[in-house]
């Protein structure tokens, strides 16, 4: 025997398809090695390459191939992370070994569910559709969530089997997004990171803080920017079934928001403000009988009467025509003395 050849499971050799043969010899990269072996006149030769190293290199060493993945600082190609020479890893991401964390910025990781789903992150990386609906939950539970609990609500539909590799993908495409951490594991529970801000939280806070503090006379911008945030539907274009039971949360909620702020924009004589809330409530719920009273009272109370008149019957004739009721006596007594007069 001439040479000796580099040992090679026979059955990974006999196992691979005629297909993936072709494919190993028409990629060509550095560590490429082709052994001949002499055995007697018998001349074999054994190609020491399988075709899930070489598409492992050629995610790891695009630039073989002249390939271009989107990178991350301090972070490989496939979101791996990256040595320097001496093998030590860069200090931009968790060094638990060391004991070390770099926190990661809060800044620009902004998940937005009102109006439509949108998730601001610093470095632009698209978010497939299952880990958006991860996140989406995540967001509107209240504190952590189990993972048996999320799987059954986003999958209703699936086996059992389908619908935790569903969960399984979702979960690692969004729990880790570039270099921000998004979803956080706590055993078999799940939340999401305190990294990420969510525009429903925030606008609750706000109006919170403004209608236990009061409004002013003063046109604040701020006002107008909560009225115009209540006014936005939650994930209008998703049809989940889970998402039913917040939706009718969220409509309460706003409805008893905008109608909080109109009244007491009403007792200030802010009366625009008052009015642009009670419509916004109106265009929520066009048969809430409160919100209409507070139209109402804002056009009594700057004059109009006439527009008061024909506000009333515009909502009486839609009450009539489709439900088959009339106005409340709450309402009757509040336009009575302009039909006195």
């Amino acid at each position: 025997m001439n040479s000796v050849c580099q040992e090679m499971n026979e059955t990974d050799v006999g196992q691979m398809s005629d297909e993936e043969d072709i494919a190993t010899s028409t990629i060509s990269h550095p560590e490429k090695r082709m052994y001949i072996a002499d055995v007697g006149n018998v001349h074999s030769r054994c190609w020491y390459i399988q075709v899930r190293s070489s598409l492992r290199n050629a995610l790891t060493k695009p630039e073989w191939y002249g390939l271009q993945l989107p990178r991350c600082p301090g972070r490989g190609p496939r979101g791996g992370l990256r040595r320097s020479s001496k093998g030590r890893r860069q200090a931009d991401v968790h060094d638990f070994r060391r004991g070390k964390q770099l926190n990661a910025s809060k800044d620009g990781n902004k998940l937005t569910l009102l109006g439509g789903f949108q998730f601001s992150l610093q470095n632009n990386l698209c978010i497939p559709l299952g880990a958006r609906r991860l996140l989406a939950l995540l967001a509107l539970e209240d504190g952590e969530v189990d993972r048996t609990t999320a799987t059954e609500r986003l999958w209703p539909d699936s086996r059992h089997g389908r619908a935790a590799a569903n969960f399984r993908s979702a979960l690692w495409q969004g729990k880790r997004a570039g270099c921000a951490t998004l979803i956080d594991c706590v055993g078999p529970r799940l939340r999401l990171s305190s990294s990420v801000q969510v525009d429903l939280h925030e606008l609750l806070r706000n109006a919170r803080q403004i209608v236990e503090a009061g409004p002013s006379t003063s046109g604040d911008p701020r006002y107008l920017e909560i009225i115009d945030g209540l006014s936005h539907e939650l994930l209008p274009t998703w049809s989940d079934d889970w998402l039913l039971p917040k939706r009718v949360r969220w409509d309460q909620v706003r409805l008893h928001y905008l109608e909080t702020l109109a009244q007491q924009f009403l007792t200030v004589e802010n009366y625009l403000t008052a009015l642009e809330a009670a419509l916004a409530a109106i265009a929520i719920e066009p048969f809430r009988e409160s919100a209409h009273r507070l139209v109402l009272k804002v056009h009594i109370a700057e004059g109009n009467s006439a527009c008061a008149m024909k506000h009333y019957h515009r909502y009486r004739g839609l009450l009539v025509r489709e439900v088959g009721v009339k106005p409340s006596r709450q309402m009757v007594e509040l336009i009575h003395p302009l039909t006195s007069a």
